[in-house]
This record gives structure tokens, sequence and C-alpha cells, in this order.
């Protein structure tokens, strides 16, 4: 009997550690086809990550080990920020990706912590894909996040050459129809005005100001109601689908160089944006910090 009792023992034993194995095997994109209330939410995140979050936080949330993924920093007057590059083919929105790139960005400005960085972008790359895989993608999508808009969201840099456009301080942003025949799929959440609330946004509007004034750019009532106009328009958040033709590359080269080298076309992207939530959620801390002290 006590024989009996230690085999079952033993037998008991061995299958924690098989399951604590498996457990410890967990694919880092296992989460991608979670489902939210993104209308109540308010703006779009990708497989439980949440904007602003550290590096380390997003190590642990992805269950990261040395190896998994490598990592590069920039630095410059105007940009500072970290980037992981996570090289495990997984499948996503259905089809198997390539790369995934995190990008975080500084976030002291906002929370007054030297050496903070917060999540900002997500970009998942496919490479190869046919165009029965590029439909998967853009269904799988459609499951998860719904439709997409019919618009997107870019800066308007013709606004100048407009006669009918009063003077502005800063370039607006501008919301155009997508074509039809499209490509591209564009994602927008609620707009910056509206995620940041009153006391947020007015902490936001005062450090941009700094900012302009440190550069010794024009700050005024026009320049404030200016940013204003901008932040009713800009999504919080965003997602964009983007076709598989390679033109994405020249604008991400730096932050990609090592991955493009070894990709083969087509390359289909899709990007998930989130610096107004990051900069929303660092100011807001920043704001409690002051009421406790």
């Amino acid at each position: 009997m006590k024989r009996m009792r230690a085999i079952f023992l033993c037998i008991a034993l061995l299958a924690l550690f098989s399951a604590c194995q498996k457990r410890q095997d967990v694919k880092v994109w296992a989460d991608w086809d979670r489902r939210e209330n993104w209308e109540e939410k308010g703006y779009y995140t990708f497989c439980g990550l949440e904007w602003g979050m550290s590096e380390d936080e997003i190590v642990r949330s992805l269950g990261l080990k040395e190896g998994d993924y490598t990592r590069s920093q920039s630095s410059g007057d105007t940009n500072d920020s970290i980037y992981l590059q996570i090289e495990k083919e997984e499948p996503i929105f259905g089809v198997t990706a390539r790369v995934a790139n995190l990008m975080l960005e500084n976030m002291s400005q906002y929370n007054g912590k030297e050496g903070s960085y917060g999540l900002v972008q997500v970009r998942i790359i496919y490479t190869c894909v046919t165009e029965e895989e590029s439909f998967l993608v853009r269904r799988g999508m459609h499951e998860i996040y719904g439709l997409p808009d019919p618009y997107r969201v870019e800066l308007d840099n013709s606004y100048g050459y407009d006669s009918d456009s009063r003077a502005r301080t800063i370039t607006p942003y501008r919301k155009v129809e997508i074509p039809k025949g499209s490509k591209s799929e564009y994602w927008n959440g609620t707009s910056v005005y509206e995620s940041m609330g009153y006391e947020i946004r007015e902490r936001y509007l005062e450090i941009f100001r700094d900012a302009r004034e440190k550069l010794k750019n024009k700050w005024n009532e026009q320049t404030k109601q200016d940013l204003l106009d901008n932040l009713e328009i800009c999504p919080a958040s965003q997602i964009i689908y983007a076709s598989p033709s390679g033109e994405f590359i020249n604008s991400y080269a730096d932050q990609m160089e090592s991955a493009i080298n070894t990709m083969e076309l087509p390359i289909l992207s899709v990007d998930f944006y989130g610096h107004y939530i990051a900069y929303g959620k660092a100011v807001e801390e920043s704001l409690k910090s002051k009421e406790r002290d």
C-alpha cells in the first residue's frame, strides 16, 4: 500500500512538473485575440499590453526571457526612445508574424521621473505574405476590433497654401476620407481631448507650452487654441493595417535596420499607436504625486 502511494506521489509530482514546464513555455502572443469593449475603454491596445508600460512590465507581461528579444536605444534633442525587437514567429490574426517591434518613449517631461520610459507603439510585421494571408489578417482584425473607420487622421502640411484657412501657429490635423479600393485600413480611438479629461489636458498644455518656449517657438492664446483644435481631431490611439508594399520601411529604417536586412518582400505591417494615452497616464501620475506631497 505504501509502495502504491509512493508511486502515485511520483506520478503526481511528474505531472505537476510537466504542467509547470508548459506554463513556462507560454507563447508570447497567446493573448492576441483577447476581446475587449473598445468603445467603453476609449482606446485600442494590443495583446494585453497597456500604453505607458515600462520595459520591465512588458518583459513580465509577455513572459520574455533572455534571447527572446533585442534592445536598442536612440537619443537626441527631440527623440529619446527604447526599441524592443521580438523575433518570435507565432500566429497573430491567423497568420504567422515574423517580428514585433515595441517602442518606448521617454516620459520624464510628463511625469517628472528621470529615466522613465513608457510603451507608445507596437508594430507587427509579416514577410512573404500572399494575398490570401493578407485577407486573413484583415478578417482577424475585423473580428477583434470591428470594421475600420472610413477616414484617417494626418497632419495637413498644405494648410499654409490655402487662402481660405486662417493663420495658425502649429500645423493642424485633418480627417481624410479613405478612397475606395484602398489596401490600408484605419481604426481611430476617441480623440485626445476626450481621453485626457480637463485636469490632465490643462497640465499637458503647460508641458507643451514649456517645450515650445524652450525651443524659442511662439506660444500665445492662438497657439493654445490651435493645439486644442488638434487634440479634438487627433485620436488618442490608432491602428493601421498597411498594405504589403514595403513602402513603410523608409520611415522606420533606423529602428528596424537589423530586421529589414533579413526580411523578404512583400511585407505587411500592422501598427498600434498609443502615444497620447501614455502621455496622459504619465501626467496623471505626476499630478497624483503632487497631491500626496
